[in-house]
């Protein structure tokens, strides 16, 4: 969501993760973005 027009982006939902996962689904993130 954004208030102003502006270039396409990636937009992440975290509030519904708990602080002991945030480390494991940063990696996961990571492998997908780099991975084909």
């Amino acid at each position: 969501y954004r208030t102003t027009p502006g270039a396409p982006a990636l937009v992440l939902g975290y509030g519904n993760l708990a602080d002991t996962g945030v480390e494991a689904a940063a990696k996961l993130l990571r492998r997908a973005m780099t991975t084909a």
